[in-house]
């Protein structure tokens, strides 16, 4: 058992010091715990005032705080369907501009 973790703790400071004297490694490690929080914190500040200007609070203070979600959901599915109809439009219109007339199959035929 010893001897397991020995090799365990062997292995575990190769890694780590492999991983410290690289600093494409280090450096977006360093950058990322001390900015992210900031950008977290400014983001989520965005969101309550964008959420705030279109009526959000109303919905979370007066109503079912649910109510929000089900309306982004509704709203994200609909977008989805659109994109889906979109698509298979395109596809259609793709595939008549590429579907020959019989003539057309007769020339390249001879």
């Amino acid at each position: 058992m010893r001897r397991d973790l020995n090799a365990i703790w062997l292995v575990a400071r190769r890694e780590v010091i492999d991983q410290v004297r690289d600093w494409r490694i280090v450096v977006p490690m360093i950058l990322l715990v001390s900015l992210f929080p900031f950008i977290a914190d400014s983001t989520t500040r965005q969101a309550i005032g964008f959420m705030n200007r279109f009526g959000g609070g109303l919905i979370l203070d007066n109503l079912d705080p649910n109510l929000l979600w089900y309306l982004a959901g509704t709203v994200s599915l609909i977008s989805a369907i659109g994109f889906m109809y979109l698509k298979r439009m395109m596809e259609a219109e793709a595939a008549k501009k590429k579907a020959i007339s019989p003539i057309e199959q007769k020339i390249q035929q001879k």
